[in-house]
């Protein structure tokens, strides 16, 4: 019996708190991703952008960039992926452009060091929503021509706010998934090695307080059955698509009006030369075939 107080029982606190210190600093990496400064900006590819802020609802200033076609063009909301930066979709901003598209390219939170934590496309959506409102106070867009590209966390972003009402006509979507359950999942098995001991408490215990900071925030999965109208979609996928990613483009692929795209490697995988370029191109015939 002096044994397990003298022993036992310490080592097993001492256990529990480096799993909780442990599982709390996996959080925190998570929401807080390293990224890279913007290596370069619009006058790099000689187009004239704006640069703008917005307000979110909680208060943080977001900065954006505005590419300004003719008035009456279309405009193309590009949101970059997780741990990336606007710099790295500039050259899919540059087509579209030439294409007579106008484009925004919004900085989403959690991607500068002053500028909050990332939750994973959730509150990134509203965001969205308030960035829209400043553009369209500012007169800088139509809200009735409006189309979204995104990558991994850009993608669920622009669906959760087609969801909460955003009047997107099409989107392109890469990597897709309809749950931040379902990629904080894999983010965190990717930062614990795949060991299955933390991640079922990680994500039901620790996700609204340390990401979301208010425990009564709910974050469902996107219900894309019940919407009553869809957009164009193109879904961007890789040959050997599995896991959350597999379930969403599939889910998206029923609507009437989508087009999936197979190919051997996604933005996501860090694309250069030939095939950049073909991707590039193949989002921008996308959008040229929409009814705008």
């Amino acid at each position: 019996m002096k044994f397990i107080f003298s022993f036992l029982i310490p080592f097993l606190l001492l256990l529990g708190l480096i799993y909780v210190l442990v599982s709390a600093y996996a959080i925190y990496s998570v929401t807080h991703p390293t990224v890279s400064a913007e290596s370069i900006d619009p006058s790099s590819y000689f187009i004239h952008f704006e640069g703008f802020t917005y307000k979110t609802k909680d208060t943080l200033s977001l900065p954006g960039w505005f590419g300004a076609a003719k008035p009456s063009a279309p405009v193309i909301i590009l949101c970059h992926g997780y741990g990336e930066t606007r710099s790295k979709i500039l050259g899919l901003a540059d087509k579209l452009h030439g294409a007579g598209f106008s484009v925004v390219l919004p900085l989403l939170r959690g991607h500068s060091a002053d500028r909050g934590a990332t939750t994973l496309g959730w509150l990134e959506s509203d965001d969205l929503l308030s960035m829209v409102e400043e553009l369209k106070r500012q007169k800088w867009l139509q809200a009735q021509k409006l189309g979204a590209w995104g990558m991994n966390t850009g993608t669920f972003t622009i669906l959760a706010a087609f969801q909460k009402g955003l009047p997107l006509k099409a989107v392109a979507v890469d990597t897709p998934f309809l749950s931040v359950q379902d990629y904080l999942n894999f983010r965190l098995r990717q930062f614990v090695a795949d060991q299955e001991i933390f991640r079922p408490w990680l994500t039901n215990h620790l996700f609204t307080t340390l990401i979301l900071r208010n425990p009564m925030v709910d974050t469902p999965a996107l219900n894309v059955n019940a919407w009553k109208e869809h957009p164009k979609v193109l879904v961007i996928t890789t040959l050997t698509e599995k896991g959350p990613s597999q379930k969403a483009s599939q889910m998206l692929a029923a609507f009437p009006d989508t087009k999936v795209w197979k190919i051997a490697a996604t933005r996501q995988e860090e694309l250069s030369g030939p095939m950049l370029d073909a991707y590039d191109q193949e989002v921008v015939r996308f959008f040229q075939q929409v009814s705008w």
